[in-house]
């Protein structure tokens, strides 16, 4: 579209053209009247839309991981795709509920998909919801990653059945069965820091589409949850297998870019706008995740295990980590604009803290 096709002035301007305006209630019947052609369009639709999305998000963080892009800035732009992923299903909602729901009708395509090719997706391996020969289908309908773990409600309590997360073996390689244990191991580890951010405890003031979305998800308790969730949970999936080893890097620039700036405010005046920039950059100096389950199994509420390191969840969550680094700006610079008129204490604080970032 050429740039000014459209101007402010002429938005402005009344039309000459009459609209006729349909009778009340017209379109709420014929809505009422889907059929199966319409719920498969609009689910091939929702899927191209998932598709594009991926694609920008991988190119994203492969410009991350390349040094060419800001953690912030990526992770504000996946947050964001998460969002618009969750408007977009919510846009064929009622199509959709004609057939139970996007996740039912996106098993109704995958016992369809398999059966035209010939796979049978009878579950044939403990602890799989479909045969591992339909893995490659069902991975792009995003299936099954909703049943990874999610009964689990507390902080720590996978406990190693399939096996811990190896971050050199990345996304790559290795048959379906080897895959979908990767998968699962990465998520299962990763659950309960998601469920724990949900809880009083673990909430704080970033804002966090997909842990929102577990969150709801976790309190509807439906059988089947949002497609959308299952998506972003692929995205998240995708990031930290294709980061491998290298996923920690954002926890890293996190701790430095948090210790930077309480190292900066500590000779300052204890002002309202200090002790608020203060709570938000140490609001990680301990890992509450990790805390509570120490907490848990000094009470035997939990069984003892060493495999849980303090501060794993930030370490296996680049998007978090740099939703954190984004907050952690804005109130700096927020409350440095303030405090500039009555002191330029805060104000120098956070011009010292862009040159140590440089």
């Amino acid at each position: 579209m050429e740039a000014g096709l459209f101007k402010s002035d002429d938005l402005d301007k009344k039309t000459d053209v009459k609209t006729n305006h349909p009778a009340k209630g017209m379109f709420d019947v014929l809505n009422e009247d889907f059929t199966w052609e319409d719920a498969i369009l609009a689910f091939t639709a929702l899927l191209r839309d998932y598709g594009y999305l991926s694609q920008e998000i991988h190119s994203l963080w492969v410009k991350y991981a390349k040094g060419e892009l800001d953690l912030a800035a990526v992770a504000l732009a996946t947050n964001t795709a998460f969002e618009f992923a969750h408007s977009i299903e919510m846009d064929i909602k009622k199509v959709m509920d004609k057939f139970s729901g996007t996740t039912v009708f996106a098993h109704l395509c995958f016992e369809a998909a398999c059966e035209g090719l010939g796979i049978d997706k009878e579950r044939n391996n403990p602890g799989a919801m479909y045969s591992l020969a339909a893995y490659d289908v069902a991975k792009v309908l995003t299936l099954d990653i909703m049943d990874h773990n999610c009964d689990t409600v507390i902080p720590g309590s996978y406990n190693g059945a399939f096996g811990w997360y190896k971050e050199r073996l990345r996304a790559g390689g290795g048959n379906n069965t080897e895959r979908r244990n990767r998968d699962k191991t990465a998520l299962s580890e990763n659950f309960p820091g998601f469920h724990f951010l949900n809880t009083t405890p673990g909430q704080g003031d970033v804002e966090d589409e997909l842990v929102r979305g577990i969150g709801a998800a976790l309190k509807e308790k439906k059988e089947n949850p949002r497609l959308w969730i299952s998506w972003a949970l692929q995205m998240h999936l995708d990031i930290v297998q294709g980061l491998g080893e290298s996923v920690g890097r954002g926890y890293e620039q996190f701790k430095q870019e948090s210790l930077k700036i309480q190292k900066a405010l500590v000779d300052l005046p204890k002002t309202a706008e200090r002790r608020q920039v203060l709570q938000v950059a140490m609001r990680w100096n301990h890992d509450p995740i990790y805390e509570t389950n120490q907490s848990m199994m000094e009470v035997g509420a939990m069984a003892h295990s060493d495999d849980n390191a303090a501060f794993q969840f930030l370490r296996r969550n680049p998007i978090y980590c740099g939703l954190l680094i984004h907050h952690m700006r804005s109130m700096l610079h927020f409350n440095g604009v303030k405090a500039a008129a009555p002191s330029r204490g805060l104000m120098t604080t956070t011009q010292l803290y862009q040159a140590l970032r440089q």
